[in-house]
């Protein structure tokens, strides 16, 4: 009893492995691919979050110096400290570039507006104008293209990661469905061995039963 038995049960076990140690590979992968596109994700959300911040903030100034208020010091640190989370976040070669040029920007609108004539003097009300404008033009803008590139990175990711669900999908559905081949073939395999085996015995019992 002992070879038969393990003549049988041998291929069970060994496809049983098998078919397991695919779908763990296939699982693993699975959990990867999905930890490393959360990754991706969150980091491009949380910089768009603080691109659009930033955004908000110097659209706000910028209608305050439209409305000829020139107390906004609170406002200018507070762009500053909005930058700055910006560039902590920035990960990308691009996002890089555009901080830089967001930074050297509101460099010079700085100056402009701590360079202005005093109040109610010549040149102030072209002075603060000037430096408006540069608000508005050249600040403003790369801080807009940064939350685009961000918004069209998420996009990506998204993209990608439908992609991926859909060749896991298609992946497990052929584990399942060489799962099932491999049982057929097994149990069509054992069914004829036994049937074999049943067909020798019968034979040996009609053998001893002439001789009885």
């Amino acid at each position: 009893m002992t070879g038969p038995r393990f003549r049988y049960l041998g291929p069970i076990i060994l496809i049983d492995l098998c078919l397991v140690t695919l779908c763990a590979v296939t699982a693993m992968s699975l959990l990867n691919q999905q930890a490393a596109l959360s990754h991706v994700l969150r980091e491009n959300v949380e910089s768009r979050r603080a691109a659009v911040e930033l955004e908000e903030c110097l659209t706000d100034l910028i209608a305050l110096e439209h409305d000829r208020v020139e107390a906004v010091a609170v406002m200018h640190a507070r762009v500053r400290l909005l930058m700055g989370n910006v560039r902590t976040i920035s990960d990308q070669p691009e996002e890089r570039e555009l901080c830089d040029l967001l930074e050297r920007n509101y460099a010079e609108y700085l100056r402009l507006w701590q360079t202005m004539p005093p109040s109610g003097g010549p040149g102030h009300e072209d002075a603060r104008d000037a430096a408006t404008r540069v608000l508005e033009q050249d600040v403003l803008r790369p801080c807009q293209q940064i939350a685009l590139y961000n918004a069209q990175r998420i996009e990506t990711s998204a993209e990608h990661h439908e992609r991926v669900l859909a060749r896991l999908a298609w992946g497990m559905a052929g584990v399942g469905g060489l799962g099932a081949v491999a049982g057929a073939t097994l149990g069509w395999g054992v069914a004829r061995g036994l049937a074999r085996s049943i067909r020798r015995l019968s034979v040996q019992i009609r053998d001893a039963a002439g001789k009885l």
